[in-house]
């Protein structure tokens, strides 16, 4: 079951060539990210990776929300852990 304040980290469906960690740039917010780059995220854990609905979760946190400060959000569906999970950064595959 999903937290109402969580964000679910939904499985791969996208071929991806990632570039880096999100984390990286402090000053990411979403409507000053590409609409050729992808949002995926990293379980601290587990090290199960995936990609994101990155227009949903701009339709949930406004467009001016940075991308930083909703990592402590972030719950791995395969073994639940909410600590330490990061944004990776991507670029869609051409």
């Amino acid at each position: 079951m999903k937290h109402r304040r969580g964000i679910e980290l939904d499985p791969d469906k996208l071929g991806a060539e990632q570039l880096g960690s999100a984390e990286e740039l402090a000053w990411l917010t979403f409507d000053k990210l590409s609409e050729w780059y992808l949002l995926g995220a990293r379980c601290s854990k587990c090290e199960r990776a995936a990609w994101l609905d990155r227009w949903e979760l701009q339709r949930r946190f406004s467009a001016g929300a940075y991308i930083n400060q909703l990592s402590s959000r972030l719950r791995c569906r395969a073994c639940g852990n909410r600590s330490g999970n990061k944004f990776l950064l991507g670029k869609m595959a051409r």
